[in-house]
C-alpha cells in the first residue's frame, strides 16, 4: 500500500489552483469548504483507480449542502497530475475563487 492506512495532509489551497497528486498513493480524501464563514464542507474519497491515467480530465460532483441559512454545491476537476475546484456556488452565486480545497492521501 502506498501510504499505509494513516491519512497524510497533501495540501490546502484557496481558489482554482491545482493540488498536485503524490507519486505513490492509494486513495485521496478531498474536502471542499465553499464559504469560509460556514462550516459546510463537501468531503469524499477518490480511489486511485478512478483517476485518469492519460492526459484527460474529469469532473467529479459531490452534490449540494444546505442548512437553515445557507446552501451551495461544489465539484472538482481531476487528472493524473492533480485536482482543483472546478465549480462552486454559495447562495446561488459562483464562489470557486473563495472556496478552499484540502486533500489528504494514503
Amino acid at each position: 500500500m502506498g501510504g499505509g492506512t494513516k491519512w497524510n495532509l497533501l495540501d490546502s489551497k484557496t481558489g482554482t489552483t491545482a493540488i498536485l497528486t503524490p507519486s505513490n498513493f492509494d486513495e485521496l480524501c478531498v474536502m471542499v469548504k465553499v464559504n469560509q464563514n460556514d462550516n459546510l464542507v463537501h468531503q469524499f474519497n477518490i480511489p486511485k483507480a478512478y483517476i485518469p491515467v492519460d492526459n484527460s480530465s474529469i469532473q467529479l460532483r459531490n452534490g449540494w449542502y444546505s442548512n437553515s441559512t445557507a446552501y451551495g454545491t461544489a465539484s472538482i476537476g481531476i487528472n493524473k497530475a492533480g485536482l482543483w475546484i472546478a465549480f462552486a456556488t454559495y447562495l446561488g452565486t459562483e464562489y470557486k475563487d473563495n472556496s478552499t480545497i484540502t486533500v489528504y492521501y494514503r
